[in-house]
């Protein structure tokens, strides 16, 4: 890794130049194309199933419900497959709705439905042989677009983090040290947002909080870095090296490696049993965990290195921790 680090650090303009095009590429396609927003605000067709109340309840009789459905959806005569399902349970009849595509023609799927449950309910010993039964279909505008009043209470969110993190780190550590990590803690969630734009993961409002999230992780993987450099800015080692030599070795590799492993996984694991809501949140926080992982362990000491060199020269031969070496003396003759 730290061969790597050793070839990153000094390509900081060329990440810079990446950055930017991801950042500016992600606001054109969604301002002339928009969102990709979740099923589950979006425009869909559907198909509601009412069932009674008591057969609704009884977990064998919405079973057999269900299973009539996916079979008569799967069948070569319908081939259609909803996009999301949920129960609507009320204090009367209840409802199974099942969306779809929005513009799919639902009409088979419905006639074949109805006759599936007539075919079900002649059954003698069916559990739903007794219940009240309808089917019909409709299309819903929901195509709510995030308001913005969520993106710009999150921009604000953002900036009053980054400068709650920059007082607290120029004040703890350095003034340039402060700048970097406010740097980070920005451009963590902007990045998270045009990589989730660009990729087309369902965006939700709760993306926005996987966007916190990330901030928050970055700022936590360059305190780790600063951490570390502080201390070797304080072994004796530290004026032989060069400052690449110092932001590399400074860096919190494993630290950072291990967490993200252990977090990665974790969002794998719910996102695999989850909901498609929840799936989605899991999806977009995985990628924001992984830009902040790249902030910390990539281009944070990538950033701070033209910050070192210049405080160095500024210094005019002092060091980082503020040691002067001796001065080299030349012997006189008399």
């Amino acid at each position: 890794m730290n061969k790597l680090l050793t070839k990153t650090v000094k390509k900081v303009t060329i990440m810079s130049i990446v950055i930017a095009v991801l950042l500016i590429a992600s606001f054109l396609i969604t301002f002339f194309v928009g969102a990709n927003y979740g099923i589950a605000t979006d425009d869909m067709a559907t198909l509601t199933v009412t069932v009674d109340d008591y057969h609704f309840n009884n977990e064998a009789s919405i079973v057999k419900v269900e299973s009539v459905c996916e079979t008569t959806f799967a069948s070569p005569e319908v081939n259609v497959e909803p996009k999301i399902t949920y129960r609507g349970e009320m204090s009367a009849d209840s409802e199974l709705v099942y969306a779809f595509e929005y513009g799919t023609d639902l009409s088979k799927a419905k006639t074949a439905l109805k006759k599936a449950f007539e075919t079900e309910q002649a059954k003698a010993d069916s559990p739903i042989v007794a219940a009240e039964i309808s089917v019909s279909t409709g299309s819903e505008l929901l195509k709510a677009e995030i308001a913005w009043g969520y993106v710009w209470r999150a921009v604000g969110a953002a900036a009053l983090f980054a400068v709650l993190a920059f007082v607290y780190v120029a004040l703890r550590y350095r003034l340039n040290m402060g700048i970097l990590t406010a740097v980070c803690a920005l451009l963590a969630p902007a990045l998270s947002a045009a990589i989730i734009l660009l990729t087309r993961i369902p965006f939700t409002a709760a993306s926005f909080y996987a966007m916190a999230i990330s901030s928050m992780i970055a700022t936590v993987f360059v305190l780790f870095n600063l951490n570390k450099l502080r201390a070797n800015l304080k072994s004796e080692e530290a004026a032989d090296k060069s400052a690449e030599e110092l932001i590399v070795s400074s860096t919190a590799t494993k630290e950072i490696t291990v967490f993200t492993a252990i977090m990665g996984v974790a969002l794998i694991l719910v996102g695999a049993i989850a909901t498609a809501a929840v799936r989605y949140f899991a999806l977009a926080s995985l990628v924001s965990l992984i830009v902040a992982a790249f902030v910390g362990l990539v281009f944070a000491p990538a950033l701070y290195l033209p910050m070192k060199k210049r405080a160095d020269k500024k210094a005019e031969g002092v060091t980082a921790s503020g040691y002067q070496g001796a001065k080299k003396t030349s012997e006189q003759e008399d």
